[in-house]
């Protein structure tokens, strides 16, 4: 789905880079500048009629990544939080699906 915002940061901190997928529902982000070895937070704006998300990271290797849901209800516009456990990797790929309500 295009036009869907997400920011990506360190957790707990003010610095978030922000982007928005394209035509083909692919967003990316140039982490290089948040410092290495930790989690990186990924925060989506849901698109109406989310209930929920989906998501499955690898590091460069194609190892796969730790990953912790946050909820954060009643937020206004609804988003999903997610913690990415990204260690000392410096590429990371996520697959991410929007589940809708039934």
């Amino acid at each position: 789905m295009p036009g869907v915002g997400f920011r990506v940061g360190r957790p707990y901190t003010d610095f978030f880079i922000t982007a928005y997928t394209d035509a083909a529902g692919i967003v990316a982000f140039e982490i290089e500048g948040l410092p290495l070895r930790g989690t990186i937070r990924i925060i989506e704006e849901l698109p109406p009629r989310t209930a929920r998300i989906v998501a499955y990271c690898v590091d460069d290797a194609g190892a796969p990544l730790p990953l912790t849901y946050i909820a954060v209800p009643g937020n206004v516009p609804p988003i999903m939080v997610a913690d990415l456990a990204v260690g000392e990797t410096r590429d990371v790929a996520c697959d991410w699906y929007n589940v809708a309500f039934e």
